[in-house]
Formats: structure tokens, C-alpha cells, sequence
């Protein structure tokens, strides 16, 4: 018997889901790049998102002033590129900045980035 997927799916109950206003224009021209439109609806409809106690989805948004997602970003990738300088040159993935860049979106309660 295989496990339901409302398990993995249902928002934490002490973190339930809080839409954010977000400028989309604003925060694609910060990216240089377009997102997809479901992250996008995931975002407008629920907000920084809590899947259960396994996975957390980052989304655009501006706490006590500041542009959190912003620096999450940028220091999530830093730590990627950092991580990646094990590998050999040729395995390396590229990380956002670089073109075709791998882009963070969220992360897992054991410490694993979402690319």
C-alpha cells in the first residue's frame, strides 16, 4: 500500500499558507529572467509555502523592509558555487547568474537545496 500523497502535499498546520502581494515585473527584471507561471500562482495563492514537515518552497517577498527572498538567493547560490568547486570543472552545473543557470526555489527540512 502506497502512501497518500496528501501527506506530502498538505501545508504545516502551524505554518498555514499567507499570501504575499509580489511585483513580478520588479522581481524577474532583479533576475534577468522569466519564471514560470505556476511558481507564480503557487506564489499569489499561498505565499513562502510549507509542505508538511518535508519541503519548503521560497517565494519573492518583503519582510521588516527587506528583500529576503532576494538574499536568500544570493547566498544559497554563493554557498552552490562554493559546493560545486569539488567537482571536476567539467561536472560543475552552472548557478544562476550564468546563463542557463540553475535557480534555487526551496529547500527540505534535511538541509537539501531545490534547484
Amino acid at each position: 500500500m502506497s502512501p497518500d500523497v496528501a501527506v506530502f502535499t498538505a501545508s504545516h498546520p502551524e505554518r498555514p499558507p499567507v499570501p504575499v502581494p509580489v511585483d513580478w515585473t520588479a522581481v524577474e527584471r532583479w533576475l534577468g529572467l522569466r519564471l514560470p507561471e505556476d511558481y507564480k500562482r503557487l506564489a499569489d495563492t499561498h505565499g513562502p509555502l510549507d509542505f508538511g514537515e518535508y519541503v519548503w518552497v521560497h517565494v519573492p517577498c518583503v519582510q521588516e523592509g527587506r528583500f529576503d527572498y532576494g538574499r536568500w538567493l544570493e547566498d544559497t547560490h554563493r554557498e552552490a558555487r562554493i559546493a560545486a568547486r569539488q567537482l571536476p570543472e567539467d561536472q560543475r552545473p552552472p548557478i544562476h547568474p550564468d546563463p542557463g543557470g540553475l535557480l534555487a526555489w526551496g529547500c527540505t527540512r534535511g538541509s537539501d537545496v531545490l534547484f
